[in-house]
């Protein structure tokens, strides 16, 4: 990050995609994250596969924890990366517990 706070970005499709630290993209979007990315950040209910999840250090999901709607979104989306990644016998890293933002 620069001094000013700001942190260099772009959105996916981009000439210099590899060297975003930051790389936008859509869920089911054609374009893959060529970044290398250590981390995944959905929001507003974006699809994430669980194999999206497994090579990844963090996978975060946000969400309003006062919608419940948006609440069991998210947890069927936990679900499904966390039993992929206990069949595939993939160490859990970090779990936070689902909530509204208190551990």
């Amino acid at each position: 990050m620069q001094g000013d706070g700001f942190l260099p970005h772009g959105l996916a499709g981009g000439p210099h995609d590899a060297r975003q630290p930051v790389l936008l993209t859509v869920a089911g979007g054609e374009v893959p994250a060529t970044n290398r990315p250590d981390c995944l950040i959905s929001v507003q209910g974006a699809a994430v596969t669980p194999d999206e999840c497994q090579p990844l250090e963090r996978t975060l999901i946000l969400f309003d924890g006062n919608d419940s709607a948006a609440l069991d979104h998210a947890r069927g989306q936990w679900r499904a990366a966390d039993e992929t990644a206990r069949g595939r016998g993939i160490l859990e890293r970090g779990l936070g517990q689902i909530g509204n933002g208190r551990q």
